[in-house]
Order: C-alpha cells, then structure tokens, then sequence
C-alpha cells in the first residue's frame, strides 16, 4: 500500500484460468467484491446503477449515463446483499 503497510483483503482466482473471482477486505467485512469475469451467464439489466468513489475513479472510466443512477463520493451506504434486497433482486 501507499504508506507500506501489506493489505489485509483477501483475493481469489480460478485455478484453471487465472481470472480474479473475487476480493474480500476484513476492514468492510459486509462486502465481497466479486468481478465480472466471475459470472458465465448472461446477468439481467440492473434497475439502477451505482457508482461510487467518483473523485478518486480512472480517468478512462466513464460514469453511467440516463436512467435511474446512484452517485456517491466515498463508501457504499450498504452491501451488496442489502442493495438487491431493498430493490426485491435478491434470489435465496
């Protein structure tokens, strides 16, 4: 890290491929940070989009346009699990 301290997150590859399936951090323990090359199935359309630490993003990314979007200039407000529960997504 930026002031020489080791991170604590926690990542995980395929063994076959070597794609990065996801990444855990103890520090925000109600996320798990999967990555989008961790699905093989087509996903449906979100209903809305959030994004988030916009002041410190890539200059190449681009925020999303139209439709219904979330912007936030720091941490989640909640995980990813109670984000599809209160819009009725989640699936048991």
């Amino acid at each position: 890290m930026d002031d020489g301290s080791v991170s604590p997150a926690e990542q995980s590859f395929c063994n076959r491929c070597g794609s990065q399936l996801w990444l855990f951090d103890p520090r925000w323990s109600e996320h798990l940070h999967s990555f989008a090359s961790a699905f093989d199935t087509p996903l449906p359309k979100p209903p809305a989009f959030l994004d988030n630490f916009l002041s410190s993003r890539s200059p190449w990314t681009v925020p999303h346009e139209g439709g219904a979007i979330e912007r936030l200039d720091g941490p989640y407000s909640v995980g990813m699990e109670d984000w599809h529960r209160q819009r009725g997504l989640w699936v048991e």
